[in-house]
């Protein structure tokens, strides 16, 4: 009885050893079978899905890729060369851009026929040297319709009214008998924007009529003036965006205009982290 239990004790202080020795090794627990489940678990924590992942397996875009729209884009030189472009992407990823694209895309097509370069006209540096509320206002319908009359272009060149201009609306008009007819909208336009005055007599806007044609794109923007197109015309990454050479042939093309009215999709890739190469590469495929 006695010798037995000797035996079993020492059994177990062996099975104790071996154990402990493995441990030590490294090989125990055995990992057979295991480690491929361990593995994924670990690569699936430490790699986050991106946003680019997150768009391109929505439904509504992997249809919109796959659709004829997509495939003329797709296959459109201005439209490639955009979205290779990481000055376009990073205008369009600006707040609000796309969706003011979206909104005044036909008009801005037109805009762009004004002159062989409207659009660059509006990106110019001298006209980025003002503020979002100042370009608003001179884009806007009430200020359109007065540079669409020759004679508000004179007064607003004229040394008088420059002069004038600091002692407030009223006197900046009575400067000339002819010039009082502006008064009330330029009063309200004031009232918007209390910079409009100044900004008109700045020596930057000065350069920006007179070396970008402004004063005659002016007064043909008056035809198309819209609240939409006043507000693309406001934010600073839309006109930056303008100022892309490909991007003024691509806004009028009807098939990105029209796509931009109906997928929203179109929307959606343009203002995600997405590798248009790749996705430009895929479409491609047969």
């Amino acid at each position: 009885m006695k010798s037995n239990r000797i035996a079993l004790i020492a059994g177990v202080v062996v099975i104790a050893a071996v154990v402990g020795f493995l441990a030590l090794r490294n090989n125990w627990p055995p990992t057979n079978g295991t480690e491929g489940a361990i593995g994924s678990a670990n690569r699936y924590t430490a790699q986050q899905m991106s946003d680019q992942d997150v768009v391109l397996k929505d439904e509504k875009v992997q249809a919109f890729l796959q659709s004829d729209t997509f495939h003329q884009l797709a296959t459109n030189a201005e439209f490639r060369r955009c979205v290779e472009s990481a000055v376009f992407l990073e205008a369009a990823r600006g707040r609000q851009v796309v969706q003011l694209l979206q909104q005044s895309a036909a008009e801005l097509g037109k805009f762009q026929q004004l002159s062989g370069n409207a659009l660059g006209a509006i990106a110019s540096p001298e006209l980025g040297k003002f503020s979002a509320p100042q370009v608003a206002a001179l884009f806007s319908v009430e200020s359109a319709s007065l540079f669409a009359n020759p004679e508000f272009v004179e007064m607003v060149r004229s040394t008088e009214f420059k002069n004038a201009v600091p002692n407030g609306v009223a006197e900046a008009v009575n400067v000339r008998q002819e010039y009082a007819q502006f008064g009330a909208k330029l009063t309200e336009l004031a009232r918007v924007c209390p910079e409009y005055l100044n900004m008109l007599v700045d020596p930057a806007f000065a350069a920006w009529t007179d070396n970008q044609n402004g004063g005659v794109l002016m007064a043909e923007y008056g035809k198309i003036a819209s609240p939409e197109l006043s507000m693309f015309m406001a934010n600073d990454n839309a006109r930056h965006m303008a100022g892309n050479r490909d991007f003024q042939v691509l806004v009028d093309n009807k098939i990105f205009t029209e796509a931009l009215k109906s997928s929203p999709e179109l929307a959606t890739l343009l203002q995600s982290n997405l590798d248009w190469g790749k996705v430009l590469q895929k479409s491609e495929q047969p």
